[in-house]
């Protein structure tokens, strides 16, 4: 299953516009879960990260370069298949604009104290100052990296869903992945396949009977 099937749009025309747009004024976690309602994954916001135990770099280039490498192999980071999804559309404008506003300064501390800080009204007010004046209303995913940290080669973020009419959370869960592979980028890009992976293999379904409404 590709993120971007047009042909699967063809097939399902009515279930992925008129019927999800005119019916759904505000998304919630039953929309999270309908295999017909369509998701805007939204990229990956670094800007309230903490960096700990890696040299200084550039770090607004490297969360470019992490956004850019997730959206060319979508294939390989398959939101579509962890999602159970018909369609999940990328648009990355917002989180590309908001990396590339990171203070080195902010970013990196040797404090390990300073690591695992961002709580859950933390993520409700980060993304009530969203501007997704430009997006259509629906279900946004994105990933707010809380931390990175090089002593235990593991990145920690925050998956959270949002009803982008309201800029609210629908509901948003902390995860981790193991940072591995052959350069900066790839380093740290790696624990997003693995955050991925372990979705598709069983965390979404988790999410279900933690979340749907219909399941209660």
């Amino acid at each position: 299953m590709k993120i971007r099937n047009w042909l699967i749009l063809l097939m399902f025309p009515v279930v992925c516009t008129a019927n999800y747009t005119n019916a759904n004024a505000q998304t919630n976690a039953k929309d999270v879960f309908d295999p017909q309602v369509p998701v805007t994954f939204l990229g990956i916001d670094f800007t309230h990260a903490k960096c700990y135990g890696e040299e200084r770099f550039n770090a607004a280039d490297l969360a470019g370069r992490i956004n850019d490498l997730v959206d060319l192999e979508h294939e390989k980071y398959n939101l579509t298949e962890a999602f159970k999804k018909h369609f999940v559309d990328l648009k990355f404008n917002l989180t590309r604009k908001l990396d590339s506003t990171i203070n080195d300064d902010k970013f990196f501390t040797n404090k390990p104290d300073e690591l695992n800080k961002l709580s859950k009204n933390d993520v409700l007010k980060i993304v009530a100052d969203y501007d997704l004046s430009g997006y259509e209303k629906g279900v946004g995913f994105v990933f707010i990296v809380d931390n990175l940290n090089k002593q235990y080669a593991e990145e920690v973020m925050w998956c959270v869903f949002i009803d982008m009419g309201t800029n609210s959370v629908i509901f948003a869960e902390k995860a981790n992945g193991v940072a591995g592979g052959f350069g900066m980028r790839n380093y740290w890009a790696r624990p997003f396949y693995e955050v991925i992976k372990d979705i598709k293999s069983g965390t979404f379904r988790d999410w279900k009977r933690k979340y749907d409404p219909t399941k209660k």
